[in-house]
């Protein structure tokens, strides 16, 4: 019982804030029926071809620019100039 009354008033809420957003959420979610209706069109519906290709070019691509520039490491053009980035604690974490 506890529950259940957890979940509706987290519903209620979730609802609020939904209802106050909805001018801003309106506009996006027809803009994003628009495209994905016009990429239908171009793209066949019944061949995955096309979608499996453009998933690995994306995962390969991903993968070259992780490789280039990984999180963790400082850019090369950065560290020729001799620009350092230093947290509060004064440690280099580029």
């Amino acid at each position: 019982m506890i529950l259940q009354e957890f979940l509706q008033g987290l519903a209620d809420i979730i609802g609020a804030i939904i209802g106050f957003l909805k001018p801003i959420v309106t506009p996006i979610g027809e803009f994003m029926v628009k495209w994905i209706d016009y990429v239908l069109v171009i793209f066949p519906r019944e061949n995955y071809v096309a979608y499996i290709v453009i998933c690995v070019l994306f995962i390969v691509t991903g993968i070259f620019v992780n490789c280039y520039w990984p999180g963790d490491k400082k850019p090369k053009y950065l560290k020729e100039k001799g620009i350092e980035f230093k947290t509060p604690e004064n440690e280099k974490i580029l």
